[in-house]
């Protein structure tokens, strides 16, 4: 059903028409779409505070995505109008858009008083559940006593009811010069601003005024702009000042979103939105009326302003309105849906996940009844000895389920570290078992009791074997910290911590970083890459040299150095592969090929690598050593076979389900490894997901100090660390029955999209194959109950 508010009856016929259209929208996703709604809004004033809200219903039982295209007279193609996606909950929904500061795919802003023409889209097989109605609306004006300001560029989004202020308004006074700000984040009052500011000048009626100050600057890619010192005065008077170390102010406002710990998150607003802003709240008296702000502080962000709001003390009434509609607003935005438990796809409750190797590590995900608060863990124990036991809480974050979705969800992602020797309460855990101090095989039996009884019971068999090194890697790409450059005494120390809780997981760490000291002088870039290759035994990676070199020294003198740089890796016995494609879109296929040739003129050894994710890019293989390939650019047995005929090597990267493509299909299928992207990768806040054009990547989640002993986890380290196990147990059962391997290789699917199920078979096929062979040569046997 389509509401029909603003059609006559000739647009009601071409809608009807219309409906009936199919229309491929986004273009290659290879699914069908239906418009919705087609309508122009004729000499729409796009002004402060203007919303585009689309209304309606959805009576389907699950959450769908809406697509909204937003057109002017000028729009002829995807790149010159507005494109977005929206996901909304069962039953009725708001959707809101500013019409000022809306822009096209390109940047472009859209012309003032000019007809729009919005179109709607759903999935041809949702679009029967949605029910739609489009609105302009300009918002009231709040009450004559309440003032309230909304900084940013000019053009920029303007929350409803408030005044738009900018650098050039003559109530400002800027330190030297005032910018201007405008940010990703959803929020129209906050993602906006101007810094700088050395004073206000507000005039109100004599009285006493509650002022309400949103001060952040919410950041954007790795950037979160911060201050150590801010002194706010008023009317001469000193009313706040905060100061703060670095190892303050990371610890206070970087690794922790502050007042959200054991929050809500049924709403984004709730678990999120709330907390953003930086809002300084102050009770004013002024008995002339003139109300002269001053601020000032250690940098920019000291002095910056997203909104304004004062009003009568005896009236906080429009406050509460203001926040009860930026709470509609987020979370329209980011609706939180609820999606499918990955810890069922990774480990089963209370069963070790496999064979414990005296190099290997086993994992259990342990589920404790909502019984009591009582639970005391006992160690795995064989004849008087235990394994060594680490423990982390499973808790749920606000997170997006990839970097790109348009929705949050309530995932158990976050690895909290517990003292194994605490009280438990109710709920899950992650064990991780290792047999660090080299004991005998057996039986391991550990148990969980309350009050003396045990609840929960499990055992893990220790086998006597060193397995073999797998052929291929598995890694996770870490760059250095997003802060390493603000921070230089604190953050590299940081970055080396994360490494080494990475190898503590049995991850290669082949990505070098990229390093100013490092650019600058190609005898230090080569030592770095030298000492990766030597220490994994594989290639060492560049990804961002190659970027940041360009932007130093322009592409011939770049194309010099990493040729350089590879012949003295080479001349030590290393490798180096650089990466000199990411992703590339048609257009930039022929600097690609130019890029190539230039530097295999230069160092005809040289080794590079490109990113591919969809199949057009097919027609670049020709240029690349490695091809780093995920899904999109399809995994299958004809790629291997042509990369293997063409002398090429395919690693995987980014794959939907970790575990098996980086354990079971990697090895199978024979790529070269496996990179996981990031380690450690914050769009801006940490944690706030929806502070970005992406979602945050973490396998490693701050912790509430750096280097801390007991770091905090991401569940996909979990996966990769058990993919690196099963790849380590295929190469132990290659070397004891090569024969099991061909037969597995002979089963295997020959794609990966659309096989998950029949990939997962063959993974407990696998894991049931290396016990028979255990059994079989007398390897299983140790571990009477003892």
């Amino acid at each position: 059903m389509v509401y029909l508010k603003h059609l006559g009856p000739l647009a009601f016929l071409i809608l009807l028409l219309i409906g009936l259209w199919k229309y491929s929208y986004p273009s290659g996703t290879g699914e069908e779409f239906q418009i919705l709604q087609h309508q122009t809004l004729a000499a729409v004033s796009i002004g402060p505070g203007v919303e585009l809200q689309i209304s309606g219903e959805n009576s389907a039982a699950v959450a769908i995505p809406l697509f909204i295209k937003i057109e002017h007279a000028g729009s002829n193609s995807y790149a010159t109008r507005f494109n977005a996606e929206r996901w909304v909950k069962p039953g009725r929904f708001k959707l809101y858009f500013p019409l000022q500061g809306l822009k096209s795919s390109n940047g472009a802003a859209f012309p003032a008083d000019q007809p729009i023409i919005v179109t709607l889209f759903a999935r041809e097989h949702d679009a029967g559940d949605i029910a739609l109605a489009l609105d302009i609306a300009v918002a009231p004006p709040l009450p004559g006593d309440v003032i309230a300001l909304d900084f940013g560029p000019a053009g920029s989004p303007v929350f409803p009811g408030f005044e738009h202020i900018d650098a050039s308004d003559p109530r400002l006074e800027c330190v030297r010069n005032c910018s201007e700000t405008r940010r990703p984040y959803s929020d129209v009052l906050i993602g906006d601003g101007v810094s700088g500011i050395a004073g206000l000048n507000l005039q109100a009626k004599p009285g006493r005024y509650l002022l309400m100050m949103w001060m952040e600057d919410t950041g954007e890619w790795e950037t979160l702009p911060h201050h150590l010192e801010r002194r706010i005065k008023i009317n001469g008077e000193i009313r706040a000042y905060d100061r703060r170390t670095i190892g303050q102010w990371l610890a206070e406002r970087y690794r922790k979103l502050p007042g959200a710990e054991n929050t809500p998150a049924g709403s984004a607003w709730m678990g999120l939105g709330r907390y953003r802003g930086d809002p300084v709240i102050l009770d004013i008296q002024t008995n002339t009326g003139r109300i002269d702000i001053e601020f000032a502080g250690d940098r920019a962000a000291a002095t910056h302003l997203a909104g304004l709001v004062l009003v009568p003390i005896d009236k906080p009434g429009s406050l509460k309105t203001i926040e009860y509609q930026r709470q509609e607003r987020y979370d329209s935005r980011w609706p939180v849906i609820k999606t499918p438990n990955r810890w069922e796809e990774i480990l089963p409750e209370n069963k070790p996940s496999g064979l414990l190797a005296r190099d290997g590590l086993v994992f259990l995900h342990l589920r404790l009844p909502a019984t009591s608060v009582g639970f005391h863990l006992h160690a795995p124990a064989y004849n008087g000895a235990q394994l060594s036991v680490d423990v982390w809480r499973i808790s749920g974050s606000l997170s997006r389920v990839s970097p790109n979705a348009e929705f949050l969800t309530l995932d158990s992602r976050i690895l909290d570290p517990v003292d194994r020797t605490a009280v438990f309460a109710p709920g899950d855990y992650l064990l991780r078992l290792r047999n660090e101090d080299n004991l005998p095989a057996g039986l391991f039996r550990g148990r969980v009791t309350e009050q003396g009884k045990t609840v929960v019971s499990f055992a893990v068999r220790a086998v006597d074997i060193d397995r073999p090194a797998p052929s291929h890697f598995i890694s996770a790409y870490l760059e250095e910290l997003p802060m390493a450059n603000r921070f230089p005494d604190q953050v590299p120390a940081e970055s080396q911590c994360f490494r080494k809780i990475l190898r503590d997981f049995h991850l290669q760490d082949i990505a070098v970083p990229s390093k100013p000291d490092q650019l600058r002088a190609t005898d230090v870039m080569a030592a770095a890459m030298v000492e990766v290759s030597r220490r994994t035994g594989f290639t060492a990676f560049s990804y961002a040299q190659p970027k940041d070199l360009r932007l130093l020294f322009g592409q011939d003198e770049t194309f010099d150095r990493l040729a350089a740089v590879s012949r003295t890796v080479a001349s030590y016995g290393g490798q180096v592969t650089w990466s000199i494609a990411d992703e590339p879109v048609p257009g930039q296929f022929p600097a690609i090929g130019i890029a190539a040739t230039e530097m295999r003129a230069r160092n005809p050894a040289i080794r590079l690598a490109g990113h591919l994710n969809a199949p057009g890019q097919q027609a670049l293989m020709e240029h690349f050593d490695i091809l780093i390939a995920n899904q999109g650019f399809g995994i299958n047995r004809s790629l291997f076979d042509r990369a293997g005929q063409m002398g090429k090597q395919v690693w995987l990267y980014n794959m939907d389900h970790p575990q098996l493509a980086a354990g079971l299909q990697a090895y199978l299928f024979g790529a070269g490894g496996y990179l996981q992207w990031h380690a450690f990768m914050p769009t801006a806040h940490p944690l706030d997901p929806t502070d970005g054009r992406e979602g945050d990547v973490f396998l490693v989640h701050p912790s509430r100090s750096a280097c801390a002993k007991a770091p905090i986890l991401d569940r996909r380290l979990i996966e990769l660390a058990l993919a690196q196990e099963d790849a380590a147990w295929l190469a132990w059962l290659e070397e004891e029955a090569a024969d099991e391997i061909a037969v597995l290789r002979a089963r295997m699917p020959d794609r990966v999209e659309g096989e998950f199920e029949n990939w997962v078979r063959l993974k407990e096929d696998a894991h049931e194959t290396i016990s028979h062979i255990l059994n079989r040569n007398g390897l299983n046997a140790g571990g009477h109950d003892g």
